[in-house]
């Protein structure tokens, strides 16, 4: 008996530690924008907001009536107060004379208003070094090749290849989060660099394409452009 009492603490001390707790989420909006906080209750006679609170935790604003709108309730937070990325989090108070019912809920602000799984922006800086790397062997090849048709043929891929990993790039930049983590300092760095690199590509391109213009003349019999 004392075994079996033993062993069925156990088996619930197994099943609590496997519930996890529920969350409510509100849902997932853009930087700097508006959020509707609403909360449903047909029989409510009241329904306030105790506390919003910023991802680090700080008040936003505390005790804020709703307003009533059929069988919920609504209160818009000004765009003023989600420049902050990150999950943010609203208690609220309803009922009626006979019941109460308080709780609170979460919601998200990203750069984008999109969810971005974890580690999707690793993903995200994969393709664009992996497309930049491509255009850059590419590059490579059609530097290395004396064959007027093949230092074309690599010098277009490159370009190809330069041109989506800038339109790639651009479309992350948007759509994504990816620069959730990053500080202002870290992003101008990163920019700056990026630029730096781009400029030196092209102007190693441009000089590919002059070369390959100068050898097509030559094979037709004409002088030189450059050099």
């Amino acid at each position: 008996m004392k075994q079996k009492t033993i062993g069925i603490i156990i088996l619930s001390l197994i099943v609590i530690s496997l519930i996890q707790p529920v969350t409510a989420l509100l849902g997932t909006f853009k930087q700097n924008t508006d959020v509707d906080l609403i909360q449903t209750c047909n029989n409510c006679t009241y329904c306030n907001i105790t506390s919003i609170k910023y991802p680090g935790g700080d008040n936003i604003l505390t005790n804020v009536a709703m307003t009533k709108d059929e069988t919920y309730y609504n209160y818009t937070l000004n765009e003023s107060y989600t420049s902050e990325v990150g999950q943010y989090k609203y208690c609220f108070d309803c009922g009626n004379e006979v019941e109460r019912a308080t709780g609170c809920i979460n919601f998200d602000v990203t750069l984008s208003g999109n969810i971005t799984p974890e580690g999707v922006s690793y993903i995200y800086l994969g393709v664009i070094i992996l497309f930049f790397g491509i255009s850059g062997m590419f590059l490579f090849l059609s530097v290395k090749l004396d064959l007027i048709g093949f230092k074309i043929f690599f010098l277009l891929l490159s370009l190809v290849f330069l041109i989506g990993n800038v339109a790639i790039t651009s479309i992350i930049a948007t759509d994504s989060n990816l620069t959730s983590g990053v500080n202002t300092t870290i992003g101008v760095l990163l920019y700056a660099l990026g630029i730096i690199f781009f400029v030196i590509f092209a102007y190693i391109m441009i000089e590919q394409i002059r070369t390959a213009i100068d050898l097509i003349r030559q094979k037709k019999g004409y002088e030189k452009l450059y050099g």
